[in-house]
């Protein structure tokens, strides 16, 4: 049988890989941030491109294998999206007619959260404290979406 920490392990990697990490934006608001962020131009440049890119091919598997397509190493793809999320934008964007600007990476906020007590956080409790760091208008939406839910551990 797996240890607890085993299974946390193994079930964080495949959501990861899954998910992804990093906060999910609508198009517009990850692009503005990065093109008010304090990078090289040629950064900020090679980051909006893998974001158009992957919105384009509608999911980051779509692009993965439209880029290797293109000629693009499977190292050169990883890297661009490992600079996204090391900025904390997921390269996957919420679409325009969703009505939401951000939405908080799960994984995180639960840990976030798991990690000052014991009891497990609901998703409004996530949404609750989480604030987008690139919006002054927190999106009320997140919260609503997320007060529709239960429990964090029955999407994770």
């Amino acid at each position: 049988m797996l240890s607890e920490e085993v299974a946390n392990r193994t079930v964080k990697n495949y959501f990861r890989k899954t998910v992804m990490s990093g906060n999910y934006h609508t198009l517009e608001k990850a692009v503005k941030f990065i093109e008010n962020s304090a990078m090289k131009k040629n950064k900020k440049a090679r980051m909006i491109a893998i974001l158009n890119f992957i919105n384009q091919a509608r999911g980051v598997n779509n692009a993965k294998e439209k880029a290797l397509g293109e000629g693009f190493s499977l190292s050169e793809f990883r890297s661009r999206i490992r600079e996204l999320t090391n900025y904390g934008i997921n390269p996957v964007t919420i679409p325009r007619e969703w009505g939401i600007k951000f939405i908080p990476n799960l994984l995180e906020a639960y840990h976030k959260l798991k990690g000052r007590s014991n009891i497990e956080p609901t998703l409004s409790e996530i949404a609750d404290s989480y604030i987008d760091p690139f919006d002054e208008d927190y999106d009320v939406e997140v919260v609503n979406f997320v007060e529709k839910e239960n429990e964090v551990s029955d999407f994770i």
